[in-house]
């Protein structure tokens, strides 16, 4: 009876043994932070999944949350550059900036073009014949 449990057991392990051989390939490791920093720099995902040696569904499947979280972080980041800009007095960014959060607009003077042009004829009366200049 023990040399069947022994025999049974060594039979398991070795079972086990082959059916791990034959599982699906071992998980890669992957660096979120580096997701993360990629996403920040608003790379696109055939980018991030290229540096990570990962498939773009890998990165939509799993990392989602992280590309969002670092595009968002960039967007703060470059607003906050933008900022400094215009308040160390660079005048484009500034009105770039009065233009996009504070609805400032260059303001354009337009004459009512709905009015007909005025007619002038600077022909007299006797040079004119059925509606045509003469010579």
């Amino acid at each position: 009876m023990v040399q069947f449990q022994s025999l049974r057991s060594t039979l398991e392990i070795k079972l086990k043994k082959d059916i791990i051989s034959y599982m699906a390939r071992p998980l890669k490791k992957i660096d979120p932070e580096a997701i993360k920093k990629l996403a920040q720099l608003h790379c696109t995902f055939e980018e991030i999944a290229e540096f990570c040696e990962v498939s773009t569904k890998t990165l939509q499947r799993h990392y989602v949350h992280l590309i969002k979280k670092g595009r968002e972080m960039g967007r703060i980041s470059l607003r906050r550059a933008q900022f400094e800009k215009a308040l160390s007095g660079n005048v484009v960014m500034q009105i770039w900036l009065g233009k996009q959060h504070l609805d400032q607009r260059d303001k354009i003077e337009q004459t009512n073009f709905n009015e007909p042009l005025p007619l002038i004829i600077n022909a007299k009366p006797e040079e004119i014949e059925d509606g045509k200049k003469k010579g």
